[in-house]
Parts: structure tokens; C-alpha cells; sequence
């Protein structure tokens, strides 16, 4: 768990939905997946979709918020994305991971990644160049640690998030300096799914 809201967010696939469901918690996959899941901590891929609306506008601005990373993931695959290669894209791969036993995760918001940078990255030596709140690694050595019996490591390189830009464009977080901006969605960043609960 890298993330536990003051209160409970809204989260779930339809953000929209009267009785929306309510999350307190953020959780960062850590273990590779196992079959049919391809995903592992080295895992990068391309957004998918380029030069495709995948949002509208108002879809675009509600994307990067902390609770609409699973949303945002359910129309990135429902417009069937895929690399420019034909390759899945981060959004279908964060999505079909299974770790824990749990098939709910999905590509991270804008400000989902940046709690997930910053809980990582704590107590590094970045300069702030997030938005929000990661300082950043201050060098290119992964974050690793261990939970239970589990050694993991995260990469301090760029992190897709779930947020769109435009037709060509997405966000995406730099971890080794916290630093988040926009990249052509053909580039291969790595893909970190998480879930909410």
C-alpha cells in the first residue's frame, strides 16, 4: 500500500455511477504476474493509441485525479489501444496483471503515480519537479525492498500514467527527478499497475 486517503475517494470503472464506489487505499504491484499476465517490474510499453482521441476534454481533465486511474484504464482498453507495432498497450497490460490474486488492477492516474513515486522515492535527494509531491530519486538507481518474504524493485525511469493529453500525447512521470510532463504515446516507458480498494 503506497497511499491512504484522509477520507474515502471515489474510484471504480464508472466514476459516474449513483452508488459510486468509495476507495481509501492505493496498492503498487510489486511480484510479476502469472499466466496470462506478462508483467513484470522491467516491463515498458507504448500508451497505445497515437494520433487516436482516446478521451474527450472533459474526460482529460477528470483523468488525472486520484480515484480515476481504473476508469481511465476501462476507455483507454475499450478503445482496444494498442502500440504502433500491434504490441499490447500499458493501459491492457497494468490491466490484465494478476498479482495477489487480484484481477482489479489498473493503469495509474496522473496523481495516483505521483503518490506511488513519492511514497517510493521518500527521504531521496530529487529536486521536486512533480506537480505534486515526489521529489525523485536524484539518480537512476531503482527503489528495493523487501515485503514479507518478497524482494522488489522499482525503476526511478519514466512511468506511464492513465491520463491523456491529446491524440498523441500522454503523461507520464519521470522518478528519478519526480518530474512529470507529456511524451508521444509510441514511446516505451514502463508500466506500473496498481489498484484501489
Amino acid at each position: 500500500v503506497f497511499y491512504v486517503a484522509t477520507s474515502p475517494f471515489v474510484c471504480g470503472e464508472d466514476l459516474n455511477a449513483t452508488s459510486a464506489t468509495k476507495c481509501t487505499y492505493l496498492e503498487a504491484a510489486i511480484t510479476p504476474g502469472t499466466t496470462p499476465s506478462a508483467w513484470t517490474p522491467d516491463t515498458r510499453a507504448q500508451w497505445g493509441c497515437y494520433g487516436t482521441d482516446v478521451m474527450t476534454p472533459v474526460q482529460r481533465t477528470a483523468s488525472l485525479e486520484i480515484g480515476t486511474g481504473k476508469a481511465n484504464t476501462k476507455i483507454i482498453t475499450n478503445k482496444n489501444c494498442t502500440g504502433t507495432d500491434g504490441s499490447p498497450s500499458a493501459a491492457s497490460i497494468a490491466k490484465t496483471y494478476n498479482g495477489g490474486g487480484k484481477t482489479d488492477w489498473f493503469l495509474p492516474s496522473r496523481k495516483e503515480l505521483d503518490a506511488l513515486c513519492n511514497e517510493f522515492f521518500k527521504g531521496r535527494t530529487g529536486s521536486k519537479q512533480s506537480q505534486y509531491n515526489c521529489m525523485g530519486s536524484g539518480d537512476n538507481r531503482p527503489v528495493t525492498g523487501i515485503s514479507g518474504s518478497t524482494s522488489w524493485s522499482l525503476a526511478s525511469g519514466a512511468h506511464w500514467s492513465s491520463s491523456e493529453v491529446v491524440a498523441f500525447v500522454a503523461w507520464f512521470q519521470f522518478f528519478s527527478i519526480g518530474a512529470q510532463s507529456d511524451a508521444y504515446k509510441t514511446d516505451s516507458f514502463y508500466v506500473s499497475p496498481v489498484r484501489a480498494f
